[in-house]
């Protein structure tokens, strides 16, 4: 399944979600086949990454899934703007459409910040996107079931581009104690 899977050490795998601009996973103490990465632009969850990331579950082992979003998010900024956009991107920046829509409801200044560009508004869209993510791979029934099982935990995160720390926003399954809390 895609080249060095098979080099991949079932015991300490973990599975990141990051969209391409954060290098976050090239930063930590790992080395090749130790982490099985998933990237897609948005840090959005199709069944596309979810058969992935069940593949890395069933397959290879994996204890820790890290849906990983980053600050500064282009594909979060151009779904704010709320251009069309040619090709297969509009259909991207689509499926933003609902952490946009959560962030919105939850303030009525926010309909104003998404005009205005606020920076606070992507940070909070970004944030609010790793935790619809995160509710998104719990769809799976295998992700869902070693969540239940407690084999398996998932975690959201935001890494922030500018201190290079990873933020731990939510975590499910039963080894919560054992997140990992930043860096």
């Amino acid at each position: 399944m895609g080249s060095g899977a098979s080099t991949v050490k079932k015991d300490d795998t973990t599975v990141t979600r990051v969209a391409p601009a954060a290098q976050p996973v090239s930063e930590a103490d790992t080395g090749f086949g130790d982490v099985f990465v998933c990237r897609v632009a948005g840090n959005i969850t199709t069944p596309e990454q979810l058969a992935s990331l069940e593949y890395a579950v069933l397959d290879l082992g994996v204890k820790v899934i890290m849906v990983l979003g980053h600050t500064k998010c282009g594909a979060v900024k151009a779904a704010l703007s709320g251009n069309a956009f040619p090709g297969f991107i509009d259909m991207l920046v689509d499926h933003l459409d609902v952490a946009i829509a959560r962030v919105d409801s939850m303030s009525t200044k926010a309909h104003q910040a998404m005009k205005e560009g606020s920076a606070d508004m992507l940070d909070r869209v970004v944030r609010e996107n790793v935790k619809y993510q995160v509710q998104r791979c719990q769809r799976s029934t295998i992700i869902q079931e070693g969540l239940n099982k407690g084999s398996l935990m998932l975690v959201g995160a935001v890494y922030d581009l500018d201190n290079g720390k990873i933020n731990v926003i939510i975590t499910k399954g039963s080894a919560e104690e054992g997140a990992p809390r930043g860096r």
